[in-house]
Order: structure tokens, then C-alpha cells, then sequence
């Protein structure tokens, strides 16, 4: 019993002085939590394209990405305007807004009380996605404004990790290193998805893999290589 007291008394002592640690760091305290959510968020929103790289693919004779190329593709990642740090995530092929996009994604962030921050993924629904594609995917016109199961599919397992290696670059990992989902095309297909994301001030490189259970990959760039998107300055 002796023991047993001495060890849970080295270990609070432990833990306070990590805390106190910690706290001269400025690591635990809600302003250095403000800074590092404004610091990534300002990094993580906005336009990103590839086009520079699609087209060095192109000329390559690599059009896509099952050849060892790239797609000509571009994102858009916005604050949603009611549910607290929820982001907006519309993918499309080339620049044309009338044509609907391949992905729609809201991420859920989240920062706990260290240097990471915690990223959940949603997909829409399939009535979701029905009425988004019946405003044309413009969100002014419908948007939903909840994450509850009816709206959007929470993709268990997938959650991203994102960490601060220096004060211009965050690195975004899988916390399980890979998960599974179902296919939207094919409910019966299951796919394992891989992910590797980077963040700059100005880039956004996406190396996102889906495998059948074959181990046959269906999605990203087939040499591994991402997709390096740059900022667009409207």
C-alpha cells in the first residue's frame, strides 16, 4: 500500500509539473489556444488550384492521376456561417462552378488543450446531396446547418490530426493511419482510405489514396505523389 501511494504521488507531482511546464510555455493558456486556431485557420481557408502542376502533367502526357499525373482541380474552404469552427469544403474538377463537384465536405475542428488540432470529416447524406445538387452546390442558396445523421454521414475512424512542425507548416495525418468507408457509388463497396496532407501560408498539398478490399486504388495520384494546390488571390 506504501508503494502504491508513492507512485500516485510521483505521478501527480509529475503531472503538475508538466502542467506548470506547459503553462510557462504558454501552451495550455486560452490565448496561445486563440492564436494557434487563428494562425491555422487563416492558413486553411480560402482558394486553393492545381493548375500549374496539371498542366506540367498534361504536357507530360500524364492527364490524370492513374497515369502519374494530376487533374486539374480546386478547392474552396470556407467558415460555415452558423455552426461554430465547422469549414465548408467544395472540390471540384477545373474552375467551372456550374458543374457540380466531386466532393462536398464539412470538417469539424476541434483544439484541445496541446499543439494539435482535431479534424472530423462529414459527407452529406443522399438526400442531402439531392438537394444540394438541385441548387446548383450553391451554398447561399442551401446550406444545412446541422451535423445530425439525417444531413451528414460522420466518417468514423477518419479523423485528421493536424500538428504545427514550425510556425509555417501544419501536417495533417490520419490518427489511425488509415480507415475504412463505404463507397457513395456502392454502399457494398468498402474502401480503405490513406491520407497525407501539408499546409503552408499559400499551399495545400493533398495526397489522399483510396484501395479496394483488393488492394486495387481507385483514387490519388498512382506514384504517391500530391496534389499541390496554391492559393488563388481573388
Amino acid at each position: 500500500m506504501t508503494w502504491y501511494i508513492f507512485l500516485l504521488l510521483s505521478y501527480i507531482q509529475l503531472s503538475f509539473g508538466y502542467y506548470q511546464y506547459n503553462i510557462k510555455k504558454n501552451k495550455f493558456k486560452p490565448s496561445a489556444i486563440k492564436n494557434m486556431k487563428t494562425h491555422f485557420e487563416s492558413y486553411f481557408e480560402g482558394e486553393f488550384s492545381n493548375e500549374v502542376q496539371a498542366n506540367e502533367a498534361l504536357l507530360l502526357g500524364k492527364p490524370t492521376a492513374a497515369l502519374g499525373g494530376h487533374e486539374f482541380i480546386t478547392v474552396s474552404i470556407n467558415s460555415h456561417p452558423s455552426l461554430n469552427n465547422v469549414k465548408v469544403a467544395i472540390y471540384r474538377i477545373g474552375n467551372n462552378v456550374t458543374i457540380p463537384p466531386f466532393r462536398f465536405r464539412f470538417y469539424e475542428l476541434f483544439y484541445p488543450f496541446d499543439e494539435r488540432i482535431i479534424m472530423k470529416i462529414y459527407r452529406p447524406t443522399k438526400l442531402t446531396e439531392a438537394k444540394l445538387l438541385n441548387n446548383q452546390y450553391n451554398i447561399k442558396e442551401y446550406l444545412p446547418d446541422t451535423l445530425d445523421s439525417t444531413t451528414f454521414e460522420y466518417l468514423d475512424g477518419c479523423d485528421v490530426e493536424w500538428t504545427c512542425n514550425n510556425q509555417s507548416h501544419y501536417k495533417g495525418e490520419l490518427i489511425n493511419k488509415s480507415c475504412i468507408i463505404c463507397s457513395q457509388n456502392d454502399p457494398n463497396m468498402k474502401l480503405l482510405i490513406k491520407d497525407d496532407l501539408n499546409l503552408w501560408e499559400n499551399e495545400l498539398w493533398i495526397c489522399d489514396k483510396a484501395y479496394t478490399t483488393s488492394g486495387q486504388q481507385i483514387i490519388g495520384n498512382k506514384d504517391g505523389i500530391p496534389y499541390k494546390l496554391k492559393r488563388i488571390h481573388l
